[in-house]
C-alpha cells in the first residue's frame, strides 16, 4: 500500500499525471493515517488535528509535484520554440516539425513531444494531439506556443518569427526568475526556518515530557486555541508560498 501512495506522488513529479481518482484515495489515506499517528502522540485532539490537516498538506505536496514537472517542462520550451521556428522557415510544415522537435529539447519536454510524435504518426490530429499535451504538462509556455500554433492555422500568422519571439521572452523570463531568487534567498530561508519552530519546538516538549502538549489539548478552551493557531499559521505559510511564486 505504501509503495502504491509513493508511485502516486512520484508519478505526479515524474510525468505530471495522476491515475483517474488517485489523489482523493491518497488524500482519505492521509486523513487515516494523520488521525492515527495523531491519537498515538497527542490523544483525541492530535488525531483530530492530523485528520484535518493531512489531506490539505498531501494536497499541497501533489500539487507541487506538478507544479515541479511544468517547471521542467518550461525550461525546454525556448529550445522547442526555436526548433520549431528553424524547421517551419526551412520550409517544413507544422507537423512535420512536431515530429522533429523531440530530438532538439531537454527531458522531459523531449519524452511529451516524442508521445505527441507517436500520436501524429497513428493518424490522430495536430490539434488533438497538442491539446493533450497542454493536458498533460499543464505548462504555461506550452500553452503559449499551441496557442501561436492554433493562431497560424486559424489566420496564417507568420509562425517561425512569433516562435522566436516567444523564445526570447522565455529566456528573458528564466533570466528575471534567476535574479529574484538569487535576492531573496535569505528572507525565503528565514521564513522556512520561523514557520518550522513552533511545531518543532511542541514537538520536542511532547517528546521530553509527555503531556506537556496533549495534556493541553484536554481542556478544550486551550484545545480550541491552539487550533486556531496551527490553522493560521498554515495559511500563513500558504501565503508565503504564494507571494514567493509570485
Amino acid at each position: 500500500t505504501l509503495a502504491g501512495w509513493r508511485g502516486i506522488v512520484r508519478s505526479a513529479g515524474a510525468d505530471g499525471r495522476l491515475p483517474p481518482g488517485a489523489g482523493a484515495r491518497l488524500k482519505v489515506a492521509a486523513s487515516l493515517a494523520g488521525a492515527a499517528i495523531g491519537l498515538a502522540l497527542l490523544g483525541l485532539g492530535g488525531a483530530l488535528l492530523g485528520a484535518v490537516f493531512a489531506p490539505p498538506a498531501v494536497g499541497l505536496l501533489l500539487r507541487a509535484r506538478r507544479a515541479r514537472y511544468a517547471a521542467r517542462i518550461d525550461a525546454g520550451a525556448a529550445e522547442l520554440a526555436l526548433a520549431l521556428a528553424s524547421s517551419l522557415s526551412a520550409g517544413r510544415s507544422v507537423r512535420a516539425a512536431l515530429l522533429e522537435a523531440d530530438t532538439a529539447v531537454p527531458h522531459p519536454l523531449s519524452t511529451e513531444l516524442a508521445k505527441v510524435a507517436a500520436e501524429l504518426t497513428l493518424g490522430r490530429t495536430t490539434e488533438d494531439a497538442l491539446a493533450a499535451l497542454r493536458d498533460r504538462t499543464a505548462s504555461d509556455r506550452v500553452d503559449a506556443l499551441t496557442g501561436a500554433i492554433e493562431l497560424h492555422r486559424r489566420s496564417g500568422a507568420d509562425l517561425a518569427r512569433l516562435a522566436r519571439e516567444l523564445a526570447d521572452a522565455f529566456r528573458a523570463r528564466d533570466a528575471a526568475h534567476a535574479d529574484a531568487r538569487s535576492a531573496t534567498v535569505q528572507a525565503r530561508f528565514t521564513a522556512l526556518i520561523v514557520g518550522v519552530i513552533p511545531p518543532a519546538a511542541g514537538l520536542l516538549a511532547e517528546l521530553a515530557a509527555p503531556g506537556a502538549v496533549s495534556g493541553a489539548l484536554l481542556f478544550a478552551p486551550t484545545a480550541l486555541l491552539m487550533f486556531v493557531a496551527s490553522g493560521l499559521m498554515l495559511l500563513g505559510a500558504l501565503l508565503c508560498l504564494r507571494v514567493s511564486r509570485v
